[in-house]
């Protein structure tokens, strides 16, 4: 069936078509698409210095700026670069 037909069917009561119509919401600016959910960072930082978290490869897997940023997280109780880690167990 074409939009036509539906068109024609639309203005014949006698049809016996029913039809189902859902509205989309579009917003109306871009901006509100691009808006990322609560909790997720654009960049992930050290804590302690500020470098931005970078990917990585370790024994041929490669890991995210964010992997890397939760294990430091989770290892250090906050998200700390690895050369603040070993700044830190020197001092």
């Amino acid at each position: 069936m074409n939009i036509q037909n539906i068109l024609e069917a639309i203005k014949s009561e006698s049809s016996g078509m029913t039809i189902e119509y859902y509205k989309i919401t579009i917003p109306a600016s871009s901006a509100a698409a691009d808006e990322q959910p609560p909790g997720v960072l654009e960049e992930y930082k050290c804590e302690s210095c500020g470098r931005p978290f970078k990917p990585f490869t370790w024994r041929g897997q490669d890991y995210s700026a964010e992997t890397a940023f939760s294990w430091s997280l989770k290892k250090n109780g906050r998200a700390i670069c690895l050369g603040c880690v070993k700044k830190q167990e020197t001092a």
